[in-house]
């Protein structure tokens, strides 16, 4: 939680008051103190691409700054991503959408799925159970 890893980070940026003063987490109807928070350079990267397999829950990605690219793909087109075995509490895949290498997962090729760039002050919803990669990919200067 980011209270107790960085808390001078609470002073980097504003919670919309829709947000306040708890997060729900409406799969499991548990109080969560602080949604998710996620950022980083141009082009970095939290996780490769995975499907989280704990909650299977629908999420929103609301982007403050900059952009995010993501990928999406539906469970159905999971075997053609080449997924790597052994993750307990994600299924994790080699397959990178944004860097594809149609000879280690020749599968992305023939992957349905939905590529977009997501913009400071939009949201990108996400249903649960869909396989999804994010990359931090432009940013203002400060």
């Amino acid at each position: 939680e980011v209270r107790s890893v960085c808390p001078e980070a609470l002073h980097w940026y504003t919670m919309p008051r829709l947000l306040l003063p708890n997060w729900v987490h409406l799969a499991v109807m548990r109080v969560v103190p602080m949604p998710f928070l996620f950022w980083g350079k141009a082009h970095s990267q939290s996780y490769p691409m995975h499907r989280d397999r704990e909650d299977y829950f629908d999420f929103a990605m609301i982007i403050f700054r900059g952009k995010k690219r993501y990928a999406l793909f539906s469970p159905e087109e999971s075997p053609k991503l080449a997924r790597i075995p052994g993750i307990a509490k994600y299924e994790v895949f080699e397959a990178n959408p944004f860097a594809p290498d149609v000879v280690a997962t020749p599968g992305l090729r023939d992957a349905a799925g939905w590529r977009g760039v997501v913009n400071a002050g939009e949201m990108l919803f996400v249903p649960g159970g869909f396989i999804h990669h994010f990359e931090n990919y432009d940013f203002e200067e400060a």
